[in-house]
């Protein structure tokens, strides 16, 4: 068995047990009515998972640009109008003389660049128009002309796919959506764009992508029943098979709670049946053939068995002929375009035809029009949540499971246990395994208890000064360790899947993997820092006693929150932390740590607010991070505004 973090050892019993009660409700499904009611469950389950989607009702907004022809083949670029009002770039394709409703075909670009501009994506787009049916092929956030361009002075060709992934992922959650939403949303507004046009048959339309367009599949699959068919290729992970091995995953892949409510590919594909779906696996990635394992027998319950299937594609992530060919056929099976299925296109021109389509591509200002600027605007408009510093951050979801602390043994290097406050370092037992680094020394004061966490662990230079400091003003010091750091920090080693992660290993550090976690628990790595901190003071029985904090790095805003929450808290310290999580969304400031990522704190609260509220707690905050240049204006109105003590 493969040795774990001591972070995983945290968290990773509660996905195990997630996923363990996902699969048996699956096995226990024995009739029809049996799939009807868990289908119902399911629907329900996914709607509190992802949000209100695009309404599929209603019918998008759209522009065309300009008509090119390959063969006989008609192609346009088309904008979309999403119901949030950012735009949706992407290919519509017909057959240049249409007699008859064609089936639709939404194609969903994998992470490329190019997107819908893709070289083999776009090819095997011309095929499916040369078989009869009027596609679709959108551009996912960020990428092809939905590539958002963070600061001015941003390159945009650097953000590749996973790095605009990562980066969009943590500035929605901020706002207090989940990238996953945008993602499924998309796919409905694609199918209804697809329907609107005169020239589609209504009750044919299916769905298709490869790599994370196969994801995009998955997550159409569970949210649009007028999709009649889908082929979900190379989709890499599950997020059971990615949660097992330790495998990178960008941010949309992660949905917020998903291991609360059990909702993943397998899930999906559920809700889905007994549609016909072509599962078009990878070497390597066992997780798909897990899905149709696990679907098989209910696919057998309607008598519908023949309506999934799963083929193995070749050892390489890339859309080749026998990729294109395992999906169109699929699709010409159950869609019946007019026609002999045919894959003899003449491709001797399709280089220069490519050409001239990319140097009429038009980038969207997404500046305007992009994800961001949507949640600028959902932030703004916003309605204050708060009545009260402490209600407010109990009432933002990802931090609700801070506040559960419960005793728990603490016991010397030895296992014995103590029972009351004595010096000496001692571990406090979440489970047998995860066992939280202390260290207990005495004071030169009357009484309180000043409590230290540093984002490097206990042994830094830096608690080692903060208790020489503090040592003066209670009658005790506790230094501890939380989730991911010191002795607690992942042992995860970088380039797990090759030189690319080598140049992108900020945003796919060890942190991301424990964030990523945390998130489809429903929590956040800051939440269960609060939790380990409220456990500790609990066990030893120092909550209401007079507190001082101090906290370098991320988990000290942990200890402002907990400032905020526990009025025994009289002073707290704080370095190297953001002064406001408006201020690092508005700049696009992307050099800070995913650990610090509160999903949803912007739609409650923010940092200044929790601070100035606090009046009976002194706050010191010293060497902050620093905004981006331009932004000093807003810095110094922000903080004369606050009054903080420094």
């Amino acid at each position: 068995m493969k040795k774990l973090p001591l972070p995983y050892l945290r968290v990773k019993p509660q996905g195990e047990a997630a996923w363990q009660a996902a699969d048996l409700k699956i096995v226990r499904l024995k009739t029809e009515e049996d799939v009807l009611c868990y289908q119902a469950k399911l629907r329900e389950k996914h709607r509190r998972l992802f949000g209100p989607l695009s309404d599929p009702d209603r019918t998008p907004e759209f522009t065309r640009g300009k008509t090119f022809c390959y063969q006989d083949v008609v192609v346009q670029q088309v904008r979309l109008v999403a119901p949030g009002g950012y735009l949706i770039s992407g290919l519509f394709l017909l057959p240049e003389r249409v007699r008859e409703k064609l089936p639709g075909l939404v194609w969903a670009s994998g992470h490329n660049e190019e997107a819908s501009f893709n070289e083999h994506y776009l090819q095997f787009c011309l095929l499916a128009a040369t078989n009869g049916m009027a596609v679709f092929a959108f551009d996912p956030a960020g990428q092809g002309c939905r590539r958002e361009v963070f600061l001015p002075e941003d390159d945009p060709v650097y953000w590749s796919p996973c790095n605009q992934h990562q980066h969009l992922g943590v500035l929605t959650a901020l706002a207090g959506y989940q990238l996953a939403h945008f993602f499924a949303s998309d796919c409905v507004t694609a199918v209804s764009f697809l329907l609107s046009q005169p020239e589609v048959d209504r009750e044919k339309i299916g769905f298709a992508g490869q790599s994370g367009g196969g994801l995009q599949t998955y997550l159409a699959m569970g949210a649009d029943p007028r999709i009649k068919v889908a082929v979900p290729m190379q989709a890499t992970s599950t997020r059971r098979g990615a949660f097992r091995q330790l495998q990178v995953r960008d941010l949309e892949q992660c949905f917020f709670n998903c291991w609360v409510e059990g909702i993943d590919h397998h899930e999906m594909t559920l809700i889905f049946a007994p549609k016909p779906v072509r599962i078009v696996a990878e070497f390597g990635y066992q997780d798909q053939f897990d899905v149709y394992r696990k679907l098989k027998p209910v696919y057998q319950i309607p008598g519908a068995p023949e309506n999934l299937e799963i083929v193995s594609a070749g050892p390489e992530h890339r859309m080749r002929r026998s990729e294109r060919e395992l999906a169109l056929s699929w699709l010409t099976r159950h869609l019946k375009p007019a026609g002999l299925l045919r894959f003899d296109v003449d491709w001797s021109d399709y280089h220069s035809f490519l050409t001239e389509l990319k140097q009429h591509q038009a980038q969207i200002d997404l500046k305007h029009h992009g994800l961001l600027s949507f949640c600028r605007k959902s932030i703004a408009t916003r309605r204050p949540f708060w009545r009260g510093t402490a209600a407010t951050i109990r009432q933002v979801p990802a931090l609700k499971k801070a506040f559960q602390a419960k005793v728990r043994p603490l016991v010397d290097l030895q296992g014995k246990s103590i029972f009351r406050l004595q010096p000496g370092r001692y571990r406090l037992v979440f489970t047998p395994d995860y066992r939280i680094p202390v260290c207990i020394c005495r004071g030169q004061g009357e009484k309180g208890l000043a409590l230290l966490v540093d984002e490097k662990g206990l042994g830094s230079a830096w608690t080692q000064r903060q208790i020489e400091k503090l040592a003066a003003e209670t009658a005790w010091l506790v230094a501890m360790e939380v989730f991911n750091t010191g002795q607690l920090r992942t042992s995860l080693k970088p380039c797990r899947e090759g030189v690319f992660l080598q140049r992108h290993w900020r945003y796919y550090s060890p942190d991301i993997y424990h964030a990523a976690d945390t998130f489809m628990l429903g929590s956040c790595p800051l939440a269960l820092t609060m939790e380990e901190v409220l456990t500790l003071l609990v066990t030893l029985k120092s909550e209401k006693e007079r507190l001082v904090f101090s906290g370098r790095g991320w988990p000290a805003v942990g200890l402002i929150l907990l400032s905020s929450v526990l009025p025994a808290v009289k002073k707290c310290f704080a370095e190297k932390i953001p002064f406001s999580y408006q201020e690092l969304f508005d700049s696009g400031y992307f050099w800070f740590d995913i650990n610090l990522v509160i999903p949803g704190i912007l739609k409650y609260t923010d940092l200044p607010v929790i601070i100035s509220a606090r009046t009976k707690t002194n706050f010191y905050l010293k060497n902050r991070l620093k905004p981006p240049e331009r932004r000093k204006k807003t810095w110094r109105f922000l903080t004369s505004t606050f009054a903080l003590r420094f």
